[in-house]
């Protein structure tokens, strides 16, 4: 009985925690406004109903975990730089000064 409260516990606690789509709802709504807000909440929706129905039906995507990395892989190589050249530039002086 006590690892079934613990269980319980535990799930609750989860359950009521709000997850990374939750805060990205909040952050897109305060930031952008309520539609926008809605529009995320929306796009989420639908990725998890469609991900919750290929799981019920027991479809397995061939080669998916390789498209996910893939994915990743494009995302971080696309985002670097956005993030790394203002700070190199800045680094090696390559910063347009301000007047």
């Amino acid at each position: 009985m006590p690892n079934f409260l613990l269980f319980l516990a535990t799930s609750l606690a989860i359950t009521f925690a709000p997850g990374p789509d939750n805060l990205q709802v909040l952050a897109r709504g305060i930031s952008q406004g309520r539609a926008a807000g809605f529009v995320a909440a929306l796009g989420f929706a639908a990725g998890i109903s469609f991900h919750t129905t290929l799981a019920a039906l027991g479809i397995d995507l061939p080669g998916a975990k390789q498209v996910f990395y893939g994915i990743c892989l494009l995302l971080v190589v696309t985002a670097l730089p956005e993030g790394i050249w203002p700070w190199l530039s800045r680094r090696i002086g390559l910063a347009e000064k301000s007047q």
